[in-house]
């Protein structure tokens, strides 16, 4: 699965699952989940728009475009399916927050990976960033996870970059309205929280409310784009769990 949209329609099939990935992300982030889904699932694993290209074309987008893309997408799936699930990374949350909250009797629940509801970017992520650019690769794979989740195409014109600032703006907007949206749940809501996580702040977990309907656990030996096996696999085990 490259820096593109997935999708397998499954003839019959009255249950889909949306998978929607973070800013700067890609859908091959689900890649390691989808495998795992049973064959009469249908998938729809987006790809945003701006991201897989240039830098150029992701300062062009905006969050109002994403934001839509996502409510479009999930609004078609709802309209097809009985039974509709979404797992969101990061920023992709926020768009499954709304789609669950305006679709409550088709969407049958929703699972938050790495929600963003307090944005907190330690040293480390810049530190990787810089090392995934550069092609320097640590044996902890961390770097390297860094170059696999960014589907944006990066270059030297750092000129260009200015085209972004809005688009962060727009994020740290979001992540404090999202803090509204997701008290607003009426469905079933898994959230996991990474500890170790370089970008979303632990505090983020003060902002989820105390619901029956709303899990979290928290990852303890995870951060934002990759993975311990144990974590992995609770995460694997939550989504075919919920995907009936």
């Amino acid at each position: 699965m490259a820096h593109e949209t997935y999708i397998k329609e499954v003839a019959g099939s009255k249950t889909a699952v949306l998978f929607i990935h973070g800013f700067l992300g890609s859908p091959e982030h689900f890649e390691r989940f989808i495998p795992k889904l049973s064959d009469s699932v249908s998938v729809f694993n987006i790809l945003l728009t701006g991201h897989g290209g240039t830098v150029l074309d992701f300062g062009k987008a905006s969050m109002d475009i994403w934001k839509q893309q996502a409510a479009g997408e999930a609004e078609r799936i709802c309209e097809k399916y009985e039974n509709v699930y979404i797992v969101a990374h990061s920023m992709g949350t926020f768009f499954a927050m709304e789609a669950a909250n305006a679709h409550p009797d088709k969407v049958k629940g929703i699972i938050l990976l790495q929600t963003p509801l307090k944005i907190g970017v330690k040293p480390s992520a810049a530190i990787n960033t810089f090392k995934s650019f550069f092609n320097i690769f640590d044996e902890d794979d961390t770097s390297r996870a860094y170059k696999a989740a960014h589907s944006v195409t990066l270059n030297f014109k750092v000129w260009e970059y200015a085209s972004w600032i809005p688009r962060y703006i727009e994020l740290f907007r979001e992540a404090k309205c999202a803090r509204n949206t997701i008290c607003a749940l009426r469905v079933p809501c898994l959230i996991f929280q990474a500890k170790k996580d370089e970008l979303v702040s632990m505090k983020s977990v003060k902002y989820i409310p105390q619901k029956e309907s709303i899990k979290l656990t928290v990852l303890e030996n995870s951060a934002h784009f990759i993975y311990d096996q144990d974590d992995e696999k609770a995460m694997a085990d939550a989504i075919l769990n919920m995907v009936k």
